[in-house]
């Protein structure tokens, strides 16, 4: 098996190379949350002890952040930049990659500022797995791997009454072949949850699919995903 879920996590484990994927974590979320009365003490300390217990539990040996890695979507805040420097003080010493989400205008300038000299990248092309946001479509030659995780969406089901994060994995769609001939006909896109605990996410529903390219221009079925929770229990059809 080329990926693996973090049990009980909002993590993908990309086995071959040790990879943990994770998406939207949105650092400095609390602030627009405060903004609205909703005061999350030690926020970014929460997020950080999170992502660490998930990195420790999978075994991985660096970390792939899937976009949307900030809240704000031009230049964060004082507040919110002393938030990442605290982040990355936390899980410092993990090689990280990050690739661009739609919040992330301006993010090598402020990953520079808190000493971090790392460029954006659209797309990672691993062996078997390619990964990127999930708000654009992906190259041809990511469509030839055996899957394609992305974020974007951070889906979510009732589960006993209550809104969960749920993953997301489907398989291709009818527009498939004529918008990529040649595609791997095995192809899996898994859509990860967002990795925030504050965020649960929108619920699976009809029309909800409409924020991601790939499900939108048919290039994956919705209709016929499989939905699972974080328990690894999969989930009745949406």
């Amino acid at each position: 098996m080329d990926v693996s879920f973090v049990n009980g996590e909002p993590a993908l484990l990309i086995r071959k190379e040790k990879q943990l994927a994770v998406s939207d974590l949105h650092v400095g979320l609390e602030k627009k949350l405060g903004e609205s009365g909703i005061h999350l003490s030690n926020a970014v300390d929460l997020l950080a002890d999170d992502l660490l217990a998930a990195y420790r539990k999978s075994g991985a040996k660096g970390i792939i952040f899937l976009g949307d890695f900030k809240e704000s979507i031009m230049y964060m805040t004082r507040t919110e930049r002393d938030s990442m420097l605290r982040f990355f003080a936390k899980i410092s010493g993990i090689e990280c990659r990050f690739i661009r989400g739609n919040h992330d205008a301006h993010l090598e300038e402020i990953l520079k500022s808190v000493g971090i000299s790392k460029a954006l990248e659209d797309e990672v092309l691993l062996d078997k797995v390619a990964l990127m946001h999930g708000n654009a479509l992906p190259s041809k030659e990511a469509m030839e791997k055996n899957y394609i995780a992305v974020g974007h969406g951070h889906f979510a089901a009732n589960i006993n009454g209550a809104e969960r994060k749920v993953w997301f994995i489907a398989k291709p769609g009818k527009q498939a072949n004529s918008t990529y001939p040649g595609y791997n006909k095995r192809i899996k896109l898994v859509i990860l949850p967002a990795f925030n605990r504050a965020i649960t996410g929108t619920n699976i529903s009809r029309g909800s699919e409409e924020h991601m390219p790939l499900l939108r221009n048919k290039v994956f079925d919705f209709n016929s995903a499989k939905i699972i929770g974080l328990d690894g229990i999969e989930l009745t059809a949406h």
